[in-house]
């Protein structure tokens, strides 16, 4: 039988070219975006992952054309950018609606569908900078470490379920997220204005030279068809994913120092 995946952030990145990539493969996908963008490969939905109503009429719209939803990939997410210090409250919520309680508000609608089908997968979006607290994307880090450990204990509660729940941890990608980014106001700060300038220039820099979007499609097809998917995936140039295993090991200031080389801090 055809598994029926739902998929959120599909308006570009790695949500578009994961959902164009099972598409192709022959997997019935939802795409939900908040512009609701049509493409050839994925049926197109309008869906605001912070508004219960628009996740409740996706869900419903998916069940009366598939009754089945076998997989959800949360991939929905927004970034910000700006010291600790000079990043506002409204812009703290937003990235933490979004990245944090727009995942859990995906996985509560979905996981009575999976549960009446005997199981399913759900894959949520994290990113490797939630093993660190990166410099100037300190609030961005702390949500996907947050959605890591939550997704640790979800995995948990829903194997008895024979719901499998597994983590992708993007590097950079060669994306459109530094149009979307948030960034905290700095004109004429004294203080950190030089310094994150610098900072959100090479952000910007790894981002445009970053890996393709694209090879996001195999790696969610794999996650797909395991049996036993691990908890965690790592896609990303190979000092990205080393630098999880060193921040384990390393002392702090050494690898303190490493960060701020990197980002040239």
């Amino acid at each position: 039988m055809t598994k029926v995946v739902l998929i959120t952030g599909t308006s570009s990145g790695i949500g578009k070219a994961t959902a164009e990539y099972l598409g192709r493969k022959g997997y019935k996908v939802y795409g939900g975006s908040r512009s609701g963008k049509e493409n050839e490969w994925f049926t197109a939905l309008k869906l605001d992952v912070t508004d219960q109503a628009s996740i409740d009429e996706a869900i419903s719209i998916i069940t009366k054309e598939e009754s089945r939803i076998d997989v959800l990939i949360n991939n929905a997410g927004i970034g910000l950018a700006g010291p600790i210090e000079r990043n506002k409250p409204e812009d703290v919520r937003k990235i933490f609606e979004t990245n944090i309680i727009g995942v859990m508000q995906m996985c509560s609608a979905v996981m009575p569908v999976m549960r009446k089908l005997g199981g399913g997968k759900i894959i949520n979006v994290s990113s490797i900078g939630s093993a660190m607290g990166l410099p100037y994307r300190g609030v961005y880090s702390g949500s996907k470490a947050a959605l890591d450990i939550i997704t640790e204990a979800l995995r948990v509660e829903a194997d008895p379920q024979n719901i499998k729940v597994a983590l992708v941890h993007p590097g950079d990608v060669k994306t459109e997220i530094n149009d979307h980014r948030l960034i905290s106001a700095m004109e004429d700060d004294d203080v950190y204005g030089e310094a994150f300038q610098h900072a959100h220039q090479t952000m910007n820099e790894h981002v445009s030279h970053g890996i393709p979007a694209e090879s996001f499609g195999p790696l969610m097809e794999r996650i797909i068809k395991s049996g036993k998917p691990k908890i965690h995936y790592y896609n990303g140039f190979f000092i990205q994913k080393l630098s999880v295993r060193l921040k384990r090991y390393l002392p702090t200031l050494w690898f303190e120092k490493m960060i701020k080389r990197y980002y040239q801090v």
